[in-house]
């Protein structure tokens, strides 16, 4: 019997296996692997979402403590320039109040210790004399106001008007028998002084504190007070 030889005309695959071949089944030991590495997969995605959570939560106290911070500072100064304002602006005002008393004063010198004599005469209509001791510019008329206000008063005693250079112009001492008043500026300057110092140190505010710029505006204000009307810069 003759065999015919076939010619290979080189149309098989060697790389692949035939369609129709049956999948090769897994061992057991290949399936253990397999597992073995799909959860060690799934425990580290787990473990990286864990730390990147902890890490954005970390982050996230950080931002929160540094804006704390932030805030008390700006709170903290916050109080100081308000409270060093504050400070300021009483020292501002009173230095004004002080010049402009003193304005008040050359202008009306005796208008003070007037005030205070007519008020003391109602309650000295028994004493028998009254000695008034003033700056001695303003002497012939506090004389003479005082003997007006005696004709309603009801004070009848002795008057005497003395001329002291020591004294300022502006104050004054009413003496009597037993008793007496003073009208002092320095004195009085005192107790503005005490007054406020006790009221900022209830309020926790330091006297030490001080602003170069208010100062200047300060300055300004009392210089433009002293100077001259016709010396005043016009503006325009």
């Amino acid at each position: 019997m003759n065999v015919s030889p076939v010619k290979y005309i080189f149309d098989l695959d060697m790389g692949h296996e035939p369609k129709n071949s049956v999948p090769k089944k897994a061992t057991e030991q290949e399936i253990l692997i397999k597992q073995a590495r799909n959860e060690g997969y799934q425990a580290g995605l787990r473990d990286g979402k864990r730390d990147e959570t902890a890490r954005i939560l970390q982050a996230q106290l950080n931002a929160i403590n540094n804006i704390s911070s932030q805030c008390i500072n700006i709170l903290g100064d916050r109080d100081k320039v308000e409270k060093q304002a504050f400070y300021q602006a009483i020292t501002l005002g009173t230095n004004v109040g002080r010049k402009l008393a003193s304005h008040l004063v050359s202008s009306y010198p005796d208008a003070e210790i007037n005030a205070l004599i007519k008020e003391c005469l109602i309650s000295l209509q028994d004493v028998p004399h009254l000695v008034i001791r003033c700056h001695p510019d303003i002497a012939d008329a506090c004389q003479e106001n005082t003997e007006q206000n005696m004709k309603t008063s009801g004070f009848s005693g002795r008057l005497v008007v003395m001329g002291d250079p020591e004294i300022e112009l502006g104050d004054g001492r009413i003496e009597w028998v037993k008793g007496g008043l003073v009208r002092e500026t320095k004195n009085i300057d005192k107790q503005i002084d005490n007054s406020i110092k006790n009221f900022l140190s209830a309020h926790n505010i330091s006297t030490k504190e001080e602003n170069e710029e208010t100062a200047e505006v300060e300055q300004n204000i009392l210089a433009d007070e002293d100077m001259p009307a016709n010396d005043k810069p016009v503006e325009g």
